[in-house]
C-alpha cells in the first residue's frame, strides 16, 4: 500500500473482497442437556490447565531457590506448588507493541490469510498494522489517537458538525469525522469505502461501533459479577479477567444450545460451573476432616465427683 495519499469523495465504488463463505453460529456444541461446565471446558481446556499447572510450578520452584536463605522453616513456602505466576505474555499489551500483539494472537489462533475483519480500538490502531494485516489477508478498521501517523488532511481536519474528509492510498481508506459538537474521530479501514449515510454519518463509523459495541458489552457483562479484587499482582488480575469472560462467552452459547425451559440466569449458570468445580475438592475435603466427639458441659453436685484437672473450685 505504498505511494502516496490522495482526497476521496463519496460515494465510491462498492467495496471489492472475497465473499465469506464459512457457516457462522456455534459449532460442536455439547448435547442439547449438557450441565454449564461442558460450556465452560470448551473455552477452559485441559491442554490450558496442564499449562496453568507448568508454568505455576515452575515459578513456584524459582521463588523456592531464589529465597530459601530468607524463607523461615516453617514457612509455607517449603510446600506452595500449586499457586504462581503465569505466563501471560502477549496479554500485557501495555509492555508490547501494538501491532505485536495482534499479530501473535491472530497467528497462533490460525486466523491470518482467511478474510476476516479485525477491529480494535485506538490503543492497538495504527497504518502498520492495517498494511501488514493487509498483506497477511486480514481487513483492519480501527480508531485512531491523533498523535499517530496519518495525512495531514486527516490529522488537522477542520470540520464542521456532521461532516467528514477521506483520504486514501491504495486500500487504505482514513476519515475525520466530527459528530454533532463533538470533537472529531479518525479512523482508518483497508475494507471499507469512502461512502455517507443519511446524516453525514461514515459507513465505516456505523460499522464499527456495531461491531466494536460487542466488546463494550462484554465489558459490562464481565463487572456485573466481577470477581476484582485488590492486588499489586498483575496476573492475578488478568487471569481471573481471562477466566470470567471464559464464562461470559460459555453462557453465551449456552443460551443458544440449551433445552432448558426456563434458561438459568447467568448468574445461577456460573453457580453451576462453581459446584461442579468444588465437587471433588469438597468431597475429599469432607474425608479427610478428622472425627470430632462431641463435648458437654454438666453440673455436679459434690465437687469430689469432678474429675476435671483444672478447677475454680477449692477443694477441702
Amino acid at each position: 500500500m505504498s505511494g502516496v495519499w490522495v482526497r476521496a469523495f463519496p460515494p465510491e465504488e462498492k467495496e471489492v473482497f472475497k465473499p465469506y463463505d464459512e457457516l457462522i453460529g456455534p459449532r460442536n456444541m455439547p448435547d442439547t442437556n449438557a450441565q454449564p461446565v461442558a460450556y465452560f471446558y470448551l473455552f477452559f481446556t485441559l491442554n490450558l490447565m496442564k499449562q496453568f499447572v507448568k508454568e505455576t510450578n515452575r515459578y513456584a520452584k524459582t521463588f523456592i531457590a531464589n529465597k530459601i536463605g530468607t524463607i523461615g522453616a516453617n514457612s509455607r513456602v517449603h510446600i506452595w506448588l500449586k499457586q504462581g505466576q503465569l505466563n501471560v505474555k502477549e496479554f500485557k499489551g501495555h509492555q508490547l507493541q501494538g501491532s505485536d500483539v495482534i499479530l501473535n494472537l491472530l497467528g497462533q489462533s490460525d486466523l491470518l490469510n482467511q478474510q476476516y475483519h479485525v477491529y480494535c480500538d485506538s490503543f492497538f490502531s495504527s497504518i502498520d498494522i492495517a498494511c501488514r494485516l493487509a498483506r497477511l489477508g486480514t481487513y483492519f478498521t480501527g480508531t485512531l489517537r491523533k498523535n499517530r501517523p496519518m495525512p495531514l488532511v486527516v490529522k488537522e481536519a477542520d470540520l464542521s458538525p456532521d461532516t467528514s474528509v477521506f483520504m486514501r492510498r491504495g486500500d487504505l481508506l482514513a476519515v475525520a469525522y466530527r459528530q454533532s459538537d463533538k470533537t472529531p474521530v479518525r479512523m482508518i479501514s483497508t475494507y471499507h469505502s469512502a461512502k455517507v449515510l443519511t446524516g453525514g454519518k461514515p459507513k465505516l463509523v456505523e460499522k464499527y461501533n456495531k461491531y466494536m459495541g460487542g466488546v463494550d458489552l462484554n465489558d459490562m457483562m464481565t463487572g456485573f459479577y466481577t470477581d476484582k479484587r485488590k492486588s499489586v499482582k498483575m496476573w492475578k488480575k488478568i487471569v481471573f479477567n481471562i477466566i470470567q469472560r471464559m464464562i461470559i462467552n460459555a453462557y453465551v452459547l449456552y443460551t443458544q444450545n440449551t433445552l432448558d425451559n426456563p434458561v438459568k440466569s447467568r448468574l445461577r449458570f456460573t453457580e453451576c460451573i462453581i459446584d461442579c468445580l468444588s465437587a471433588d475438592y469438597n468431597i475429599d475435603r469432607k474425608l479427610s476432616r478428622r472425627t470430632r466427639v462431641a463435648v458437654e458441659l454438666c453440673k455436679v453436685k459434690n465437687p469430689k465427683d469432678c474429675a476435671c484437672i483444672v478447677s475454680d473450685i477449692k477443694m477441702e
